[in-house]
């Protein structure tokens, strides 16, 4: 009677430990945060080593590194419209930095721009019919606008200081940019058209540049120093529109620019010296500073990353 007891519970135990198995049976453990691949596609620029300095574009997770032109140029900045079907960019071709559009697929650049002054760092407005850039003129570099359709410029800063690296907010209202007026360069806004009601950002001792408006309007990436480390490499952070919650996303001992939002805000990517000072890579980011990813890691130079859908 006992050896029938045991055999039974001996057998139920295989058929429970069976059971267990077919029901694990062709489940996948869940996908870790650092494998998950976001969507969209990175525009960026690329020294490439057989055909030199180019724009490229590749899928968010480093895949299908495609050349759109080759420019022979590593100063492009490339920024693609908000509906994805054009880039444009900054091409020195007649020996002065002038604004060039090109189709998303590569073709048909032409030059937006044809003036006798440089221009630097182009920002499509929402809408796609304008263009914010700065340039120096007698001079002095201020923020200006294209206005594609009406072929006219129009100044939007007018400081006697440095204006740089311009970037529209979602409804088109004001445009961010670093200004070194009160000293060390600080984060500013200022509305469209007026150029009235300057807003300052930042307020510290050390140089934040290269802002951008995240999609949703709520915040702004740029790039500072670490605020605790003499001498800090640049590193990316983010803040609230209005200048609070200040948060640093990156924490490493190299050279972090050019940062930009994927089109979900979910992501940054952004240029890093994380391989050592004689490249770039491009690299992406959490938005909450998670899942840093080198999605380049070449032998090769890359720079002026765009996100786009």
């Amino acid at each position: 009677m006992k050896l029938d007891k045991m055999r039974y519970v001996f057998v139920m135990a295989a058929i429970v430990l069976a059971v267990i198995y077919l029901a694990s049976c062709g489940k996948k453990d869940p996908v870790s945060p650092e494998e998950t691949i976001p969507a969209g596609k990175i525009i960026y620029v690329k020294n490439d080593i057989t055909n030199g300095y180019g724009i490229y574009s590749m899928d968010a997770g480093g895949g299908n590194q495609t050349m759109l032109i080759d420019t022979e140029d590593d100063e492009m900045v490339p920024d693609c419209a908000c509906d994805g079907s054009k880039i444009a960019f900054i091409w020195n071709k007649s020996g002065i930095n002038q604004i060039y559009s090109l189709n998303m697929d590569g073709t048909n650049p032409e030059p937006l721009t044809n003036d006798q002054t440089g221009k630097f760092s182009p920002r499509w407005s929402p809408g796609d019919f304008m263009i914010a850039f700065h340039r120096a003129v007698d001079g002095n570099t201020d923020i200006w606008v294209l206005h594609i359709e009406r072929e006219t410029l129009i100044q939007i800063t007018t400081d006697e200081a440095a204006d740089i690296t311009p970037s529209w907010s979602p409804d088109g209202s004001r445009i961010v940019f670093a200004s070194n007026r009160d000293g060390d360069y600080d984060i500013y806004t200022v509305a469209v058209g007026t150029g009235a009601d300057p807003v300052k950002l930042t307020n510290d001792t050390v140089v934040n540049v290269s802002p951008q408006y995240s999609h949703n309007g709520e915040w702004i990436v740029y790039i500072s120093p670490d605020a605790d480390i003499a001498e800090s490499d640049p590193e990316v952070f983010k803040m609230r529109v209005d200048g609070s919650e200040i948060t640093q996303l990156t924490h490493n001992t190299f050279e972090d620019f050019s940062p930009c939002w994927s089109p979900d805000d979910g992501w940054i990517a952004y240029r890093s010296r994380v391989t050592g000072p004689a490249r770039y890579d491009i690299l992406r980011i959490r938005a909450d500073g998670t899942g840093e990813t080198n999605i380049t890691n070449n032998q090769e130079n890359q720079a002026w990353p765009d996100w786009t859908n």
